[in-house]
C-alpha cells in the first residue's frame, strides 16, 4: 500500500492533477467563506425584527 502511495507521488501526471485539483478546491472554499460572510451581514436583525412584529412568538426562545 505505502508503496503504490510512493509511486503515485512519482508519478508526473497524478501530481500535476493533484495539484490542480487542491488548487480548485481551496478556490472554492474561499467563494463559499466570502458569500457566506456577506450573506450573514444583516441577517440578525432581519431576524429580530420579524421575531418582534409577530406577537404570538415574542416569547418564544430561539436557540443560536
Amino acid at each position: 500500500m505505502i508503496s503504490k502511495l510512493k509511486s503515485l507521488k512519482d508519478h508526473q501526471g497524478f501530481m500535476k492533477y493533484f495539484k490542480n485539483t487542491s488548487w480548485l478546491f481551496s478556490y472554492a472554499q474561499s467563494f463559499v467563506g466570502l458569500f457566506t460572510a456577506i450573506a450573514t451581514l444583516g441577517l440578525d436583525g432581519i431576524v429580530v425584527r420579524e421575531l418582534v412584529k409577530d406577537e404570538s412568538r415574542r416569547e418564544t426562545q430561539y436557540s443560536c
